[in-house]
């Protein structure tokens, strides 16, 4: 679902460098992760059928989205 945050998808048995690159801390869900940047962004990428990116769709993918409208 793209979770891995790799420029080319699928998946991997072994460790990968992520998309994050500048991540003060990653969190992975069952199909999508998100990482906080050190500049206080927050970005999500995988599975987003049900919005859990936070991005204001519903379309996912392992391109990294921001997170709206964090207070």
């Amino acid at each position: 679902a793209g979770q891995l945050g790799t420029p080319i998808g699928g998946s991997s048995a072994t460790p990968v460098t992520a998309i994050a690159s500048g991540a003060a801390e990653v969190r992975a869900g069952s199909s999508f992760s998100c990482a906080r940047m050190t500049s206080g962004i927050v970005r999500c990428w995988g599975s987003n059928t049900f919005g859990q990116l936070g991005s204001g769709g519903t379309g996912g993918g392992s391109e990294p989205r921001d997170v709206l409208n964090l207070n």
